[in-house]
């Protein structure tokens, strides 16, 4: 193949790349914001609007560049100083905190995502512009060719989308998924410029093998940090397709925390613990056995295991308690580091409320994602569908933080 031609097809290369990187970041983005402002609605509207405002600049600046200056060596440099850029975004997690003490969560998360992201999205969104304006100088027509350049640009966005939320992240981690995503791109823009420069171009390759040593900023098991209140020390780091998972070990405490969220907190001594005793520390849900004269006999449905206290406690009493979560993640977690040892699927909260068959004495519905509860399961469908699992006489539960209100909830 002759060069002006692999030169050629490699242009539609880098605009199928870049599609799959900007998604690629999108995701890796919001997950790495999710840490400092929990897993909201707040979190993917802040990167999702910074992505759009990255990509809107890219491609004014990168149509106006393209037009005086339509070498390819230009975007291919583009590219590559967008990939290094990506680089330092995970080493960049200072800036969510400075953003959140200054401006709160909807402020901090939109302004963080904008000072991290803005630039190395803004370069990558340079490549369509740039692509359409080399290839119609060489003679090709101009709408089939901006047609062709945002279709195979959108089914790139379709790869880096599923790649990204199906296997980088589950796989690899946020930290180390941004150092493949540059590396990625650096070697996309690499081989470019060697079609472009020949193999004066070569010293380039250098660049993706870089960037892919470059260590990820992820807290190592083991390590002590200070925290408030007592030290705390990582047991635990793993992702899943739903969130950062860390256990923690603090003062007497283990705890659960997902997306920089704590969702439970069990004491290491937990099966030393008095059932009188354990109720000085106000975790209400203990209390739903001495609504009912014997607790041995009656059974319980628990939608949202997180590291399983509930379900321990419930089970001191001699109830039955099958658990549903959403993320098998979470039930290894509880089973490996917080001794749960009973009944769990994996479906979701409101879709096993609506199959399930069984009936039960109490439903108990703890579904927070991250900060945030999922409003359709405190929805009027939800509840009814709650209503359909309960035995006559039997207790509903929702933990809820606050006082639900809206159309969208059924209280």
């Amino acid at each position: 193949m002759r060069r002006e031609t692999l030169a050629l097809v490699w242009l539609w290369v880098a605009a199928c790349a870049c599609g799959a990187v900007v998604m690629a970041v999108e995701f890796l983005g919001a997950r790495m914001l999710s840490v400092g402002y929990g897993g909201s609605q707040t979190v993917w509207a802040a990167m999702i609007s910074v992505t759009l405002l990255s990509l809107t600049a890219g491609y004014f600046i990168g149509g106006f560049l393209a037009d005086r200056y339509p070498r390819p060596g230009l975007l291919y440099a583009a590219i590559l100083a967008g990939g290094a850029l990506l680089t330092a975004c995970p080493h960049a997690r200072f800036i969510l905190k400075a953003c959140y003490n200054s401006l709160g969560i909807e402020g901090g998360a939109l302004a963080s995502s904008m000072v991290v992201f803005f630039l190395p999205l803004g370069l990558l969104g340079m490549t369509s512009p740039f692509v359409i304006k080399i290839i119609t100088e060489r003679g090709r027509k101009v709408g089939m060719t901006a047609g062709g350049v945002y279709a195979i640009s959108t089914v790139g966005s379709v790869a880096g989308t599923l790649l990204t939320a199906f296997y980088l992240i589950p796989q690899c981690g946020a930290p180390a998924g941004f150092r493949i995503t540059a590396a990625a791109a650096a070697a996309v823009a690499a081989i470019g410029l060697i079609t472009t420069l020949g193999w004066r171009g070569a010293a380039a390759l250098l660049v993706p093998v870089i960037l892919s040593a470059v260590p990820s900023p992820t807290p190592r098991v083991g390590n002590t940090y200070a925290a408030p209140g007592g030290d705390v020390v990582v047991k635990h780091v793993r992702d899943s397709h739903y969130g950062h998972i860390t256990v923690l070990d603090k003062g007497d405490y283990r705890l659960l925390v997902v997306n920089g969220i704590v969702q439970t907190g069990i004491a290491q001594n937990l099966a030393r613990i008095g059932k009188a005793q354990h109720l000085l520390d106000n975790y209400f849900q203990e209390l739903l056995p001495y609504t009912v004269d014997d607790p041995e006999s009656k059974s319980a449905l628990l939608i949202g295991l997180a590291g399983g206290l509930t379900a321990r406690l419930l089970d001191r009493y001699g109830m039955r308690v099958d658990s549903v979560d959403l993320d098998p993640e979470i039930i290894e977690v509880a089973r490996e580091w917080f001794g749960f040892k009973g009944s769990a699927a994996v479906a979701d909260g409101r879709r096993f409320l609506e199959d399930c068959k069984t009936r039960y004495d109490f439903c108990i519905i703890d579904t927070y994602s991250g900060d945030g509860f999922p409003f359709y399961m405190a929805s009027v469908e939800a509840c009814r569908a709650a209503k359909g699992v309960l035995n006559p006489g039997g207790v509903l539960a929702i933990d809820f933080i606050g006082s639900p209100a809206g159309r969208p909830f059924a209280c």
